[in-house]
């Protein structure tokens, strides 16, 4: 059992002072590299592979880097036991979403359409991909849900091609998300309160990754104690969503009871803290290797140096 970090010693009150300037000062950005893209489509049966949701997941590690491409089944494994019903679980993550993209090849895609258009907020995010030989047919799908969403999203109409070659469409679909995300401008955080922090799931998302990626390995409690220093020691921090949706998209990982970076995992989805990622991770690399010896046991060595 390692020795619990004692966020009082300079090196670490130092940092986080720096970051708690910064976001009280509202000056820090989330990259445009950061964009959350929520699949939906067929679940995964033997033949998951053929399916669109498949090639588009495909593709997309392939070809749409600048994107976090994500699907629900990932989050229920890391969740275990420990959801409700996955619906609402799905409806949570749309929360963090920038878009969401639903292929209509299952009877489970169909009810997402419906439970998520919804929503207004929700149905401007949204792109549908639908078999073109029901473009034109007098259906409920297509005179509620699609007509809904054709109505408010950013990304425009629903995008009807044959199934037997969905793959087709992948570029169309690369340029409908590079008009409409990768060209907007570096956000700025809204978490410079208690309040905002609750309130504002994706940017509080962020900041988890973040505030891990700087500090690893840290233990949940360790965890806690940092944001109890940002923000205060008589506020409640629910944070296992965040902590579960970034493990799923392979953001950090959890050793022996510690929350690491992982190696494939981007350095910061923040600027402006006021110090560089790689001069901090230097000073703590150094500081556990002195002081604390969870480094050499927790972190392989291609991470080390992360």
């Amino acid at each position: 059992m390692f020795k619990e970090i004692n966020f009082d010693i300079p090196l670490f009150a130092g940092y986080l002072h720096k970051i708690k300037t910064s976001l009280v000062n509202k000056d820090v950005l989330v990259n445009k590299d950061s964009r959350i893209v929520f699949t939906c489509g067929a679940a995964e049966p033997k033949d998951f592979a053929k399916t669109g949701r498949s090639l588009l997941m495909k593709y997309a590690s392939n070809h749409l880097k600048n994107y976090n491409f994500f699907m629900a089944e990932k989050l229920f494994n890391v969740m275990g036991n420990n959801k409700n019903d996955l619906l609402s679980i799905e409806k949570q993550l749309t929360n963090y979403s920038d878009c969401i993209i639903i292929i209509l090849e299952s009877p489970s895609s169909f009810a997402e359409l419906g439970a998520f258009s919804v929503d207004d907020e929700l149905a401007k995010k949204m792109i549908v991909i639908n078999d073109y030989q029901f473009r034109n047919e007098e259906s409920f799908i297509n005179l509620g849900p699609i007509r809904k969403v054709n109505e408010k999203s950013i990304f425009g109409q629903c995008v009807s091609i044959d199934f037997e070659r969905i793959a087709q469409s992948f570029s169309q679909l690369e340029k409908v998300l590079d008009e409409k995300i990768k060209s907007q401008r570096n956000k700025e955080i809204e978490v410079n309160s208690y309040s905002k922090l609750i309130s504002n799931k994706k940017e509080r998302f962020y900041l988890v990754h973040d505030l891990i990626s700087l500090f690893f390995p840290l233990t949940h409690g360790e965890l806690i104690q940092i944001f109890k220093t940002l923000y205060g020691d008589n506020n409640a921090y629910q944070i296992h969503f965040d902590i579960a949706l970034l493990r799923s998209l392979g953001f950090i990982d959890l050793v022996d009871n510690h929350y690491t970076k992982s190696p494939y995992s981007k350095d910061l989805f923040l600027t402006s803290f006021g110090f560089s990622y790689r001069a901090i991770r230097i000073d703590l690399i150094n500081f556990y290797r002195k002081f604390d010896s969870r480094l050499n046991v927790l972190i392989p060595d291609d991470a080390k140096a992360a």
